[in-house]
């Protein structure tokens, strides 16, 4: 009657521990699904960076946008960067865009484009 019982202990220990390894399993699970997320929030980024548009393509948007044939245009810096200020447009991730200062018509123009879709987001003058 003993070796009974001592058998169903066992079982009980063996039950026990599997369900702690589970547990365990399941925690592995839980972290290798947040770095998979958090991998695909960080190729997100790159994806927009592999998308960018190029400056030429931005100086023809800036033109454009403020109503100048491209070669009247003293373009003073393009320059790409992440934006906080437009994060609740992209998920609460910075935007990438170019920060365009360009000079034309006697007049200075600070101009940001999305660097992916190439939307202009603000267009400010300044005399």
């Amino acid at each position: 009657m003993n070796v009974g019982s001592q058998s169903n202990q066992n079982n009980n220990n063996n039950n026990t521990n599997s369900g702690d390894n589970g547990s365990n399993t399941n925690l592995q699970n839980d972290n290798q699904s947040s770095n998979v997320q958090n991998n695909n929030n960080s190729n997100i980024t790159q994806q927009n960076v592999q998308n960018a548009k190029s400056q030429q393509e931005i100086r023809s948007i800036v033109a454009q946008a403020i109503s100048t044939p491209e070669q009247n245009i003293n373009f003073v810096k393009v320059k790409p960067e992440y934006e906080d200020d437009y994060a609740a447009q992209n998920n609460g991730m910075p935007l990438y865009v170019y920060e365009v200062e360009a000079r034309a018509n006697g007049l200075e123009y600070d101009v940001v484009v999305d660097a992916v879709s190439g939307k202009v987001l603000k267009v400010e003058i300044d005399n």
